[in-house]
């Protein structure tokens, strides 16, 4: 923990000082303070590789570019400011979005009190 496989995304969370850096491989979001030292580690499935991670209100949501199960298509993961995942979204099954096999950013808005989510799916070629 807190030496990356890949470091990908780096957010800043609002209202905080920490760096939080998404490692793909190692699929974790490492935290750091703006000086560079380890503060703690968020753990992600295995093999989910996530690519970043943003913050909205209360919550955390990580865009990931791999399902565990790469037969499926890649999830977004949602968690309180607790930081343990407590809902999984996929959009690709769920939603019926065929082309959302990898998700390469999500991020969420507040408009007039819903939370909306915002997702980028990448897929290769």
């Amino acid at each position: 923990m807190g030496q990356f496989g890949t470091g990908h995304g780096i957010t800043v969370p609002p209202g905080k000082k920490r760096i939080d850096v998404a490692d793909r491989p190692n699929a974790e979001i490492d935290r750091f303070t703006p000086a560079g030292k380890y503060i703690d580690t968020v753990k992600t499935p295995p093999g989910s590789f996530p690519c970043d991670i943003d913050y909205e209100g209360c919550f955390g949501v990580i865009g990931s570019l791999n399902h565990p199960d790469k037969t499926k298509g890649a999830p977004v993961y949602l968690f309180p400011r607790g930081d343990k995942i407590v809902s999984t979204i996929l959009p690709k099954e769920e939603l019926g979005l065929e082309k959302f096999m990898h998700i390469h950013n999500a991020t969420m808005r507040t408009i007039d009190g819903k939370i909306y989510l915002i997702v980028q799916a990448w897929n290769s070629g």
